[in-house]
């Protein structure tokens, strides 16, 4: 056995008596949303306000004090943005100074890597915590780490050195995510590494009614807690704590898809196989249109199975019946 293979064994020996419980850093509503050395996403879709999300869990951090139903433990951050011009992050910048004090964020501590590429932007990371005067890194976007969000080892390499770095400085990540336009979950591969391997991931949603809605999606350390909405009272010229809105947790309306829709997500589904086993074809199905694995059995497969636009092949697969161009498909064999 080699030294590395041998050394690699022993640091991953499970100690029953010795059981590390980090602290919990991040509370909402008394469940805890991040620790020490855990990753905290926040997923939305592009412009529904993960920054400000993310500006209010600073504010939170540098008072000490609950800040719009978010409570922390005080702590040094270093945040890195890589979407924001400067004049752009100004304005959170300001607005956490005005929440939480004039010292709540150091400007010091803030980079703007918007024109970087991602290894440049990830060694910057890595160097910049060698001296372990972080509690808190912030990554705002996430996205931006990796050339291909659909690139499978790109995003396990990155997930991997992130989970590094935050055992050997001791150190919690809050991230910013995007999420798919099309299915409501997490984006590519990366999105799915981090459903893995994060200790929460939340939702943000901008309402139409003005309001920021702030979801549990999965929570390893505690239980979901309750959504909530924060929202802009004109008069107090302030935020305020809101109920959130009705609309935000509408049920899955299958009758919005035309056929050809369908044959569109389907396409997706299929992307790159040519069969699917029934338990791969309704996860995926149900990550794509983002719903259950219950509602895309009953409603979603069953109405692609009347349609004819998925069948049951003789090798007991299933298989899309349609190209990639839309036009059915002869050369399926279905039984």
């Amino acid at each position: 056995m080699n030294k590395n293979l041998k050394k690699a064994i022993e640091a991953a020996r499970f100690d029953a008596s010795n059981v590390p419980k980090p602290a919990p850093l991040i509370t909402i509503q008394g469940r805890t949303v991040c620790s020490v050395s855990g990753i905290l996403a926040l997923g939305g879709l592009p412009k529904s306000r993960k920054s400000f999300v993310l500006s209010l869990m600073v504010a939170a951090i540098a008072s000490g004090e609950n800040v719009l139903g978010m409570n922390a433990k005080a702590g040094r951050v270093l945040w890195i943005d890589t979407e924001q011009a400067p004049h752009e992050f100004g304005q959170k910048f300001e607005m956490i100074q005005r929440i939480a004090g004039a010292k709540a964020l150091k400007s010091d501590d803030v980079f703007l890597f918007r024109r970087e590429r991602p290894e440049t932007v990830l060694d910057a990371l890595h160097e910049l915590c060698t001296g372990g005067q972080y509690q808190y890194i912030i990554l705002d976007g996430l996205t931006d780490l990796v050339s291909n969000v659909n690139d499978f080892d790109q995003a396990r390499d990155l997930l991997l050195s992130l989970r590094i770095l935050t055992e050997e400085t001791q150190t919690a990540i809050l991230s910013a995510i995007h999420l798919s336009k099309n299915s409501g979950w997490t984006i590519g591969a990366l999105g799915s590494a981090v459903d893995r391997v994060a200790e929460s991931v939340l939702t943000v949603e901008k309402e139409k009614d003005g309001a920021t809605t702030i979801k549990s999606r999965y929570m390893r350390s505690d239980d979901d807690f309750r959504p909530f909405s924060i929202v802009w009272n004109d008069q107090a010229r302030a935020f305020e704590l809101g109920e959130p809105a009705a609309h935000s947790s509408s049920g899955f309306d299958l009758s919005v898809y035309t056929r050809e829709k369908l044959i569109e997500r389907m396409q997706s589904v299929f992307a790159g196989a040519d069969f699917l086993t029934y338990a791969e074809l309704s996860s995926i199905t149900a990550n794509e249109f983002g719903v259950g694995l219950t509602v895309a059995k009953t409603r979603i497969l069953a109405r692609l199975k009347h349609e004819k636009i998925i069948s049951r092949h003789t090798r007991g697969q299933w298989v899309f019946n349609y190209a990639e161009n839309g036009k059915q498909s002869t050369d399926s064999t279905p039984d």
